[in-house]
């Protein structure tokens, strides 16, 4: 900043000295001391502006243009430096705020995911290996990649209804640690996160991982055959539930509905939930579904697996594909949400799985059908007889 204080100090002195020798009409010693206040005077012959008053005056006039346009051309320059130097000041600022808030924040959640971990150590370990024994009984070399997804698929959704899990069953980070012989409800973030474990148990060559969206638009979209239990239905009285119980159930299965979950109607008027209570602003940002992804083992390619709302889709040109919807635009990545629910880790397989989709030679109308509807019901009716 002095700098340039300075510089425009010395170039109105300049200019008053130049200005003064013009008034005395000394234009020879202007081209020799300041040649760069007329740069565009080598394009007049020097001696024929001296020879005629005329052409001498046509000198002087040229002479004092450029010396106001010199001036003025050297001000706007220097400011333009000035602003752009500031702009690169304030963008390195807030890159610099932005990376430090985003490294405090990964931080505190990996000591807050860590500390998780150590408190729910015993019983991760115990839930893992439950999902490891179940597993075990499916067979890459006896079963098909679709037999297992499609099994998996409805035995996570089948027997688990959908709606709000009671208190102190949630785990931080470890959200399908609430599905367990004790409790049999849950949302979304419960079934693709053991969708998601349970694949990875399989074989871990699938690379699941879960992944934060939103749920833009659900008509033209269908479900394949899956049963889907909702918390509330069915309900039977026992010895420990009396008729006040059961209405009271009922109610807080209809207040989760319409505080906490986001329902639409697919193609057939079926309900398709997503699991939220946030408002649209927060939706944009976080999503409000959550859903698994898989890549096929020995393929280039990602498929995209919802647990909670049975259907399957695949990653291409950055985008997401739902083999059971009409529309491209059922789900919407979400960064940021991704981020605050799978943390770096998550973040990053993500984000690598969305770039590579941009360079894989995949035939949606070849992948329509190994996976599409048609193929997912037969595939249902295969594993259940």
């Amino acid at each position: 900043m002095t700098y340039f204080m300075k510089s425009i100090k010395n170039s109105l002195e300049t200019s008053k000295i130049v200005r003064k020798l013009g008034k005395d009409k000394r234009y020879l010693d202007i081209l020799e001391r300041y040649p760069a206040y007329v740069p565009d005077i080598r394009k007049l012959n020097i001696d024929s502006c001296m020879e005629t008053g005329k052409k001498f005056n046509m000198f002087k006039y040229i002479f004092n243009d450029l010396v106001i346009y010199k001036n003025f051309k050297y001000y706007i320059t220097k400011l333009t430096i000035l602003v752009k130097k500031a702009v690169c000041y304030i963008i390195f600022v807030i890159y610099l705020g932005v990376s430090l808030g985003l490294s405090a924040l990964g931080i505190s959640r990996s000591i807050d995911h860590r500390n998780t971990y150590k408190k729910y150590k015993e019983k991760i370990i115990e839930y893992d290996a439950g999902l490891e024994k179940y597993a075990s009984q499916f067979d890459n070399d006896t079963m098909s990649e679709m037999e297992i997804i499609m099994s998996v698929m409805n035995d996570i959704r089948s027997n688990t209804k959908y709606g709000q899990v009671p208190d102190g069953m949630e785990v931080p980070h470890y959200y399908r640690l609430a599905l367990n012989e004790q409790n049999d409800i849950g949302v979304c973030r419960h079934m693709a996160d053991k969708f998601t474990a349970t694949m990875n148990k399989i074989d871990p060559r699938y690379q699941a991982f879960n992944l934060s969206v939103k749920l833009e638009d659900a008509r033209g979209f269908t479900m394949c055959d899956v049963e889907r239990p909702f918390k509330g239905q069915d309900i039977q009285l026992d010895d420990d539930l009396n008729e006040e119980d059961v209405c009271e159930d009922s109610e807080n299965n209809e207040d989760s509905n319409t505080q906490e979950n986001n329902e639409q109607k697919d193609e057939n008027g079926t309900t398709v939930v997503t699991n939220t209570s946030a408002n649209t602003i927060d939706q944009n940002w976080h999503g409000n579904h959550l859903i698994s992804v898989i890549k096929p083992i020995g393929k280039d390619y990602y498929l995209v697996i919802d647990a909670t709302n049975p259907s399957i889709g695949v990653l291409k040109n950055g985008k997401i594909y739902m083999f059971n919807s009409k529309t491209d635009d059922v789900f919407e990545y979400k960064p940021i949400g991704q981020y605050g629910m799978s943390f770096e880790e998550g973040l990053r397989k993500a984000n690598v799985a969305f770039l590579q989709s941009n360079f894989q030679s995949v035939d949606l109308e070849e992948l329509e059908e190994l996976y599409g509807l048609e193929a997912q019901n037969e595939t249902l009716t295969k594993i259940k007889k």
